[in-house]
């Protein structure tokens, strides 16, 4: 069984579909583009039950906004140089594309607080994995109007086990300064 009810309409000129059980699977295959809409503007189309993935064995374009709300988001590759991301800007101006961290914790900021870290991992020599250096944004300074940052590069120092900050840029103690 398909479940309690399955509604097909095509118009004239459709082109070829079909709904169809091999033993196995369920597959929908159809010879032109096939638009799968809800009934009413703004109602959402859900794919998956909430205990199943959900596979796109093909490319996906996204028209609109992508909302990604998991914990983990993970992009793996057996190719050579890949995974490659790359955020690109095509208006024709002079503003370029953003990677933007935002650490908004619903409450007041405190000195100390991380806005967002990149870590580069690898394998040692026993293929452990190691973090190996680390690039940390923190806020120093929260007071409103005299909000100052600090950037920090940690490495991987002799042990394997310690990142050890090997520069740090922070606010100095006053307008224009950086220690």
């Amino acid at each position: 069984g398909l479940g309690d009810s399955v509604f097909l309409s095509l118009g004239e000129g459709d082109g070829d579909f079909s709904l169809v059980h091999d033993g196995t699977d369920n597959h929908i295959a159809c010879a032109q583009t096939l638009n799968i809409l809800t009934g009413n503007s703004g109602v959402a189309l859900s794919l998956g039950h909430t205990t199943s993935e959900v596979t796109v064995n093909d490319n996906l374009t996204v028209t609109g906004d992508l909302a990604v709300n998991g914990d983990t988001t993970t992009f793996s590759s057996a190719n050579a140089n890949d995974p490659l991301v790359v955020i690109k800007n095509t208006t024709n101006d002079a503003n370029g594309p953003i990677l933007k961290f935002v650490k908004d914790k619903g409450a007041a900021g405190a000195a100390n607080d991380v806005n967002g870290l990149i870590q580069f991992f690898g394998d040692d020599a026993n293929q452990d994995n190691i973090k190996f250096a680390e690039i940390k944004s923190q806020v120093k300074v929260h007071t409103n109007g005299q909000e100052g940052g600090k950037l920090s590069i940690f490495v991987t120092e002799h042990d394997g086990t310690t990142t050890t900050p090997g520069l740090i840029i922070e606010d100095g103690d006053a307008d224009g300064e950086l220690d």
